[in-house]
């Protein structure tokens, strides 16, 4: 089987950056997502979590900048909050409060939907990458001889898309592995 599809199902911010690695990788990407992706930093149904205020640690931001270069000046830009640990933020520990002082360790503090839309746009200018909105990965389909995961079965697609997947839908599915004999 030649690899030279791969393919992502779920858009979290895991399956978003799994897709960035994988596209230096194959030819094609593509990275299924059950809802449709906002055009603005708005909240999706499927990210739970995307009302509450989230922080990206200094090694994430190093992480993601090497992925995204310019990405850590463009969640500024767009209003994520750079936080100081050592300056900006309290400690309380057993010899009492910390002393605040100038410091080179930050976090970002920003809304999900900031990072998951900066990221997105990002991902749609990568000519290999391909987003499958509005479809339901119902399962995973093996080669002939069931040795291996060969695509995925989509709804409301006729035609399954063959390569390697990662499955990084936030919530693990055994089900799909264990329907072709494959367990998590």
């Amino acid at each position: 089987m030649a690899n030279n599809h791969a393919i992502v199902i779920g858009g979290s911010m895991a399956g978003l950056v799994v897709a960035r690695i994988l596209s230096d990788r194959f030819p094609a990407v593509t990275l299924i997502e059950r809802d449709q992706f906002p055009e603005e930093p708005i909240p999706r149904k499927g990210t739970p979590q995307s009302r509450h205020i989230h922080v990206l640690l200094l090694q994430g931001q190093i992480i993601l900048e090497k992925f995204f270069p310019g990405l850590r000046d463009e969640m500024i830009a767009a209003g994520a909050h750079l936080i100081d640990v050592a300056a900006d933020m309290m400690w309380l520990n057993p010899a009492g409060w910390g002393v605040r002082f100038p410091s080179d360790i930050s976090m970002l503090g920003f809304s999900r939907d900031l990072i998951d839309c900066k990221v997105r746009r990002r991902l749609a200018l990568i000519n290999n990458i391909r987003f499958l909105q509005g479809c339901e990965v119902t399962g995973l389909l093996s080669n002939t001889h069931g040795t291996c995961v060969a695509g995925v079965s989509v709804r409301h697609h006729k035609q399954s898309h063959q390569g390697i997947w990662e499955e990084s839908p936030g919530r693990i599915k055994a089900a799909y592995p264990s329907e072709i004999g494959y367990y998590i």
